[in-house]
């Protein structure tokens, strides 16, 4: 099934986009089996299992949304469809930061603000221990990030928050407008089902839970997300 959605983008200079694009709906599903005495003998756990479902559909849901390859039930994913990071940009001796800000720039060339970076958490990690020069040996000053006694909430690089992502190979980066430059469509929230007939189930005592839910992801202007490493 087919959603269709008009996009029009209104700018500064003499000509204005009009587009008609339509991405296809996908199912996104998680699901695990439990014993039907677990479900009878703890009042519990059901909702203990709905937590869990949600959880796992959740980070199912996110490899989606930044990995999927668009191909059978697989929604069509930010990376791929991001614009390959620049490396006419780089300069001899730039860190991981600078190399960061140069993507900044470059999803900024589609009129889209810029508002989030994605990083592995080892990525995170390594550029958080970045210190300032010191009596001319490197990286053995004070943090260029802040101090640990310090800390902080949400994390931040050149002002832009930064999500932690397992899914992020470490070593590589995902910058871009996430709220201007792609749309979610959320065509059916999830939901969770309960089947004790599935395969096995009734001769062995357990049921099948299941939560799914119907998304697809629209992406306005590839060039305001850049990938890279």
């Amino acid at each position: 099934m087919q959603y269709s959605k008009t996009l029009i983008v209104k700018a500064s200079y003499a000509t204005s986009l009009l587009a008609q694009a339509s991405t296809a709906m996908k199912t996104i599903a998680h699901f695990f089996q439990v014993t039907t005495q677990a479900l009878a003998d703890n009042a519990w756990i059901r909702s203990e299992i709905d937590s869990e479902l949600m959880y796992g559909l959740k980070l199912k849901e996110e490899t989606e949304l930044l990995l999927g390859d668009g191909l059978g039930s697989h929604v069509s994913g930010i990376i791929p469809n991001a614009t390959a990071y620049s490396t006419a940009l780089n300069v001899a001796s730039d860190t991981s930061l600078d190399k960061l800000r140069h993507a900044i720039y470059q999803a900024r060339l589609a009129l889209y603000p810029v508002d989030g970076i994605v990083l592995h958490p080892k990525d995170l990690h390594n550029i958080e221990l970045l210190k300032i020069e010191e009596g001319g040996v490197a990286n053995k000053g004070s943090y260029i990030l802040g101090q640990p006694s310090l800390g902080t909430m949400v994390k931040t690089v050149w002002g832009l928050p930064v999500i932690e992502c397992d899914n992020m190979a470490i070593g590589s980066f995902l910058v871009g407008a996430f709220n201007k430059g792609a749309i979610l469509f959320d065509r059916q929230q999830a939901v969770i089902d309960v089947s004790y007939e599935t395969g096995t189930n009734f001769v062995e005592n357990e049921a099948t839970i299941r939560c799914e839910e119907r998304v697809g992801l629209g992406i306005r202007r590839a060039g305001a997300f850049i990938y890279g490493t």
